[in-house]
């Protein structure tokens, strides 16, 4: 008979490794016995005291709210082929009559979108574009004809348009005169939009209310002045 080989250096090192382990997991598992009865003997204990709160809570539970419960399951079992039958018909026919629309309007949609692209011609387009143009404010705003002064014309006529700096008084407000400087009127004729006083002076002491409008720089008015009158 050939001899028996011997064991191998792997096998009796893990061997020697795991014995501990077992002598530790044994060890702990032996009081866990000790401990569960301990414990049942406390939850006995607390159990026999509290008996007639526990008493009451179960008697209460029980009455008001197991049954309801038991009669709300009896009235369901007596009604099951009326809310699972018709209930799940009607629903489940509204649910697809819902999907059903809703995919067909889709395909529909998708279906008619190119016929509907080609139907569109160079024409409309360029119409549609037109109105749109003439929708936008800006082109209300640059198509509105220049407003011109309707208030005094003699008086400012008759007025000469000095082409130097000159030293005006504002109307007296509270009781003082403030002095500002008027522009340099320029001898262009090219028509801009520049804002008129609000107040002018027509005579000595009367003046004349001025409303915003296009003209040309050969009125003679004061330019810039808002609010507080202005003499030239």
């Amino acid at each position: 008979m050939p001899p028996a080989e011997a064991p191998s250096t792997w096998r009796w090192l893990l061997a020697s490794l795991i014995y501990p382990v077992y002598i530790a997991i044994t060890l702990i598992a032996i009081p866990l016995p000790f401990l569960l009865n301990a414990l049942n003997l406390l939850v006995s204990i607390v159990a026999t005291i509290l008996y007639p709160i526990t008493s009451t809570f179960r008697l209460l539970a029980r009455t008001f709210v197991l049954a309801p419960l038991i009669v709300v399951r009896n009235f369901l079992y007596a009604l099951y082929p009326v809310y699972v039958f018709v209930g799940g018909v009607v629903g489940a026919g509204a649910f697809l009559g819902i999907a059903f629309g809703w995919v067909g309007r889709v395909l529909l949609n998708l279906l008619l979108k190119p016929r509907s692209r080609r139907r569109k011609s160079p024409r409309s387009r360029s119409k549609r574009r037109s109105t749109t143009d003439e929708d936008s404010p800006q082109s209300r705003r640059h198509s509105l004809p220049p407003q011109t002064p309707t208030h005094a014309p003699t008086q400012q006529r008759s007025r000469p348009v000095s082409t130097s700096f000159e030293t005006t008084r504002s109307r007296p407000a509270s009781g003082s005169f403030e002095t500002s400087r008027s522009r340099p009127a320029s001898g262009s004729y090219e028509r801009r939009f520049v804002p008129i006083v609000d107040v002018i002076e027509i005579d000595d002491g009367e003046y004349l209310p001025y409303e915003q409008s296009h003209t040309t720089a050969r009125q003679g008015v004061v330019l810039g002045v808002r609010r507080r009158g202005g003499r030239v």
